[in-house]
């Protein structure tokens, strides 16, 4: 299954939305089978993994 997270708040200094999602995230990459995919907000646009 692949998960997708689309927010338009994303601080890379903390907070509650940060922690949230890499909660998630590293739930999600401990299934077997199971993919996430995060999309935030950015001056570029680019892809990293």
């Amino acid at each position: 299954m692949k998960i997708c997270d689309l927010t338009q708040f994303y601080s890379p200094l903390g907070g509650g939305v940060k922690r949230y999602l890499h909660e998630k995230i590293r739930y999600v990459r401990s299934l077997p089978n199971d993919e996430h995919v995060l999309i935030v907000p950015g001056a570029k646009t680019e892809r990293t993994e």
